[in-house]
């Protein structure tokens, strides 16, 4: 990489190399590899560039390769991954999903397993529409990625308790966004992981994608397991255990659907649960779902319209610099001259590159902000065709125009009023006029 003219900090920010305390950039000494002795699997955005690694160790003791100068009994973990970096964001990459987008969007099914191997084995095995989660619940923004492909998701994880907490969060926002969840379950003995399944017989994995099972069933029947349903307190604590599920379905007819199938399972009448059901507090409910699980409250940052088309902005126009004609085109000075894109648009009226513009916002004391929005505009406009840019730019900024007018006019009415209590007849009546013209 050296010798093709990359700088040793280019390839310790990409996460290539780790720098050692005391390390020299202009002698490269006290730098090392961070994948050493380890096979490697290319991670891929959605369009196909690879964006970070994971390396699988092929010898499995101390004194390994990985090893470190200083740390020469060091055991390092069967797998490491490319850390966080302006390109690899690994809430929003899927493994795979270059691939298999193209096969989810024919089969409107997506199927989500937990390892890379099994991605690679079931796409080897012929089946084209899987991708995995690396070994980490789904996060909200890969639902939302997967969601533009299909509202359908087959999901295989490990059965055991960990596995089963590992993927409930992913499970709980999927059911959130509306999209329809079922479980993959691999019979007993046919092996522990889809990998193992197929080896031992490809027929029974297939099979068992094929007849995955509803995931509010799957809760049920998990949740009833072992319970007295005669004792009330224990149907009690299903229901306990089970309703705030049913709350993150965002579709009342199969809310009450599920109602239904609660109630008939434990012998009690729907409108007992209904009742029941008015206690969960929807927002918080999030993480209640599953066994045994403790309810942690989503923390949900809300903004108000102006500030989320601003956002979707300054992030669709990052991300294709060359429309920034069309939104300087716009006279939008009295709209993006205040807040805190106001350096970010007067960098991008001075025509500054992506360099320049960090150095602006970093001197408003927003160090971070054009890295977030390019991330963003990857994440949210990577397969917006080119055509649509200009299209996407005009309809965001009339949305804009509209929400500001709104906002002023807000302010114009607290003015006036102010004016009037105070008797300021003057400026009551350039207000006045200012109200009139924005209802012109």
């Amino acid at each position: 990489m050296l010798k093709k003219g990359y700088s040793i900090d280019d390839l310790a920010a990409s996460g290539i190399t780790i720098k050692r305390e005391g390390a020299d950039a202009q002698s490269g000494k006290g730098f090392y590899d961070r994948f050493r002795g380890r096979i490697m699997f290319p991670i891929w955005n959605v369009q196909g560039e690879v964006v970070g690694f994971t390396g699988r160790l092929l010898v499995e003791k101390p004194d390994s390769a990985e090893a470190a100068p200083g740390k020469e009994n060091f055991t390092p973990g069967k797998y490491i991954n490319t850390p966080q970096t302006i390109v690899y964001d690994k809430s929003r990459v899927i493994f795979g999903l270059n691939k298999a987008k193209q096969a989810i969007k024919a089969k409107d099914l997506i199927v989500v397993v937990e390892g890379q191997m099994d991605v690679i084995a079931i796409f080897q095995a012929g089946m084209k529409n899987v991708v995995a989660s690396s070994g980490t619940a789904l996060t909200g923004e890969q639902i939302k990625i997967l969601k533009r492909y299909s509202k359908n998701i087959n999901l295989s994880f490990d059965m055991d308790e960990a596995g089963q907490n590992a993927a409930k969060r992913g499970i709980d926002m999927a059911l959130q966004e509306g999209m329809n969840v079922k479980i993959i379950r691999i019979p007993e003995k046919a092996g522990k992981d889809p990998d193992e399944c197929l080896k031992n017989n490809p027929g029974v994995w297939e099979q068992a994608v094929v007849n995955a099972q509803e995931v509010m069933q799957w809760y049920l029947e998990k949740v009833i397991a072992g319970k007295d349903l005669t004792d009330h307190r224990q149907k009690q604590a299903v229901v306990n255990e089970i309703l705030p599920g049913i709350a993150l379905i965002p579709y009342a007819v199969e809310r009450d659907h599920w109602l239904k199938e609660l109630g008939n399972k434990l012998d009690v009448e729907v409108s007992v649960l209904r009742d029941d059901f008015k206690r969960i507090d929807h927002q918080k409910a999030v993480t209640k779902i599953g066994i045994n699980f403790s309810p942690e409250p989503w923390v949900i940052l809300e903004k108000d319209r102006f500030a989320l088309l601003t956002e979707r902005l300054f992030s669709l126009v990052l991300k294709y610099p060359n429309s920034t004609k069309t939104l300087l085109e716009e006279n939008l000075d009295e709209l993006l001259t205040a807040g805190q894109y106001k350096s970010l648009y007067q960098g991008i009226k001075k025509e500054y590159n992506i360099k320049e513009l960090r150095k602006a916002v970093a001197i408003a004391d927003q160090e971070n902000l054009v890295d977030i929005l390019l991330m963003k505009g990857e994440w949210e406009f990577s397969i917006m065709p080119g055509e649509d840019v200009k299209k996407e730019i005009h309809k965001i900024i009339t949305g804009l125009k509209e929400e500001w007018l709104k906002k002023r006019r807000r302010e114009l009415q607290t003015e006036i009023e102010k004016a009037e209590k105070n008797g300021e007849a003057g400026k009551l009546k350039e207000l006045i006029e200012e109200f009139q013209n924005f209802n012109n």
